[in-house]
């Protein structure tokens, strides 16, 4: 896994928020930053991205013990997701893009 200078996970963020979240929902409380990529080719980020949804929807659908703390740890991965959506937007839009037909809702 690639780190800045503090310590924090660099490119590959979104996807081991997600593992990382999927974790803590599972277990009821914050379990830790993890991070399962190894790779970092447009190859292997497709396939993280996509696993690493799998594993948040599992996680999500699993649930049966619904409490206040995985309310919290739910509603902060949805908060990190729309970041960097939102993080995508502004940068296509500062590249002079327009966004996919999959995105008109932004």
């Amino acid at each position: 896994m690639s780190q800045s200078d503090c310590g924090w996970p660099t490119t590959e963020g979104r996807t081991c928020a997600r593992e990382s979240h999927a974790a803590a929902l599972r277990a009821g409380e914050w379990q830790g930053f993890a991070c399962a990529m190894r790779a970092f080719d447009h190859a292997s980020f497709t396939d993280a991205l996509e696993r690493s949804a799998a594993v948040l929807d599992a996680a999500i659908a699993d649930l049966v013990d619904w409490s206040p703390a995985r309310d919290q740890l739910l509603a902060a991965v949805a908060e990190h997701e729309v970041m960097h959506e939102g993080q995508l937007i502004r940068h296509m839009y500062a590249l002079g893009h327009s966004l996919p037909a999959s995105w008109r809702w932004a």
